[in-house]
């Protein structure tokens, strides 16, 4: 039996924590099941370890400094010496990083312990640990997967370029989840070769619908998903939804996803069209399976420019319903416009409502374009978004010989 393949993963986990976590709880489950032994290292409020199965470990640890860190920082002095003579140097300030340098020495020791030399870090800002892990252990294997906070947060990684430069160099394969984000590492770097790796989705989970789910049918219905918050769309989303359902008999919506800032909002939206409008909050796998694969048309209006690309809009292409999205982002990679769907571009950085409006009244009208557009967009999941394709990709991004 060959040995298996070690790696820490450093992420934000379990879900519900975003799509990087139901990424890695999917690919994780995938590798471990074959020649992976996979540690998950994720900074949250205390102290646990679960054993998820016999190749797949998962830790919590505190960032607060206590004196498990005072100890660590004892045990490093000279490393420390060392990190910050280095970074004086290169003219690189530590003030706004002393909190990565702290998790930099968690991580190192987890590394030391369980002999682990493939460190996996998912997120922007968590990469900012990546300089002082490298000074620690110069012989370590990084994979860097970022998103879009260079161009969410420009500013802030402007103003800290010298050291971000560093967090993304000194990393040895970069990746990001659409080709939107990776072009985004651009802004701090010109040397940089990011691979693009699509968040998966399991394609067993939807079924492509038969023919006359799409025709003759009265009442149609429009979904959206997502945290309750005004970047994801939803006050769009309360919009467009009063509007269509002031002009037309024929349609519903279901407003679902995870609790936030404007679930009051939605709450009240529902409450004052009970025929007409549903909500349910923090919806386990089943129910959002359900709900998408009963759906007729996925709205997606989200806000600004900094979205890689939605995993419900991905949901919804495997499930075979067409899709309207804005184009913030990584959206219009998902999503060809009149191919499996309508595109809305954002007006001066605002949701079009009357553009989604006019999108969700032709699709109600025409019955052979929902059917078309959902073949098509099934086609595209598997071409593209099927979990094993992004196993595979994953697997090969973790295991480069330097």
């Amino acid at each position: 039996m060959s040995q298996k393949k070690k790696i820490l993963i450093v992420a934000p986990y379990p879900p519900p924590y975003g799509g990087i976590s139901s990424h890695i709880r999917d690919v994780t489950k995938r590798l471990t099941s074959k020649d992976f032994s996979i540690s998950i290292l994720s900074f949250e409020k205390k102290f646990q370890h679960l054993k998820l199965n016999d190749n797949l470990h998962l830790y919590r640890v505190c960032n607060i400094i206590r004196f498990r860190s005072i100890l660590n920082y004892i045990n490093n002095f000279f490393n420390i010496i060392k990190i910050f003579k280095n970074l004086w140097m290169k003219k690189i300030s530590l003030k706004n990083f002393l909190s990565s340098l702290n998790r930099s020495l968690i991580v190192n020791n987890y590394l030391n312990k369980f002999k682990i030399n493939t460190v996996a870090i998912y997120g922007t800002e968590t990469g900012s640990i990546i300089p002082f892990l490298k000074l620690l252990n110069p012989d370590l294997k990084i994979c860097f997967t970022y998103y879009a906070g260079p161009i969410k947060d420009n500013n802030f990684y402007l103003k800290n370029l010298p050291f971000w430069k560093e967090v993304f160099l000194k990393s040895d394969r970069l990746s990001s989840s659409s080709k939107y984000c990776a072009e985004g590492g651009y802004i701090i770097s010109q040397n940089i070769s990011p691979e693009v790796i699509y968040v998966g989705i399991e394609l067993s989970r939807f079924k492509l619908k038969n023919d006359n789910f799409f025709l003759n049918k009265k009442i149609k219905k429009i979904l959206f998903v997502g945290r309750m918050l005004e970047e994801m769309g939803v006050k769009a989303v309360i919009e467009i939804a009063e509007k269509m359902i002031n002009l037309r008999e024929d349609i519903v919506f279901d407003i679902i996803g995870a609790s936030g800032p404007l679930s009051l909002a939605v709450r009240n939206l529902s409450e004052n069209y009970p025929d007409k409008i549903n909500h349910k909050f923090d919806v386990s796998d089943n129910e959002l399976n359900e709900y998408i694969n009963n759906a007729d048309i996925l709205i997606v209006p989200t806000v600004g420019s900094h979205a890689c690309m939605g995993v419900s809009a991905k949901e919804a292409l495997a499930s075979g319903i067409p899709v309207i999205a804005s184009n913030s982002g990584g959206l219009p990679e998902a999503i060809e416009n009149e191919a499996e769907g309508f595109v809305v571009p954002l007006l001066k950085g605002k949701i079009d409502i009357i553009g989604f409006c006019e999108a969700i009244g032709v699709l109600c009208y025409n019955d052979d374009m929902r059917l078309n557009m959902g073949k098509r967009a099934r086609q595209k999941a598997e071409r593209l978004f099927g979990n094993e394709i992004t196993e595979k990709k994953v697997s090969s991004f973790y295991t480069f010989k330097k």
